[in-house]
């Protein structure tokens, strides 16, 4: 089943909210790779569990 990729647009749209560094998303043949910038905890929203 071919992927939509909304998964990705939502984290990247997410990652865009707390930080300027990008989310790097790298695509081949061969290799599928997501790459998410680390968010300072006193930058992050808190969790609910």
């Amino acid at each position: 089943m071919p992927s939509t990729r909304v998964g990705l647009e939502n984290i990247q749209h997410r990652y865009a909210f707390f930080s300027d560094d990008e989310v790097k998303i790298i695509e081949s043949d061969a290799l599928f790779s997501v790459q998410l910038p680390l968010i300072p905890a006193s930058t992050a929203a808190p969790v609910a569990l």
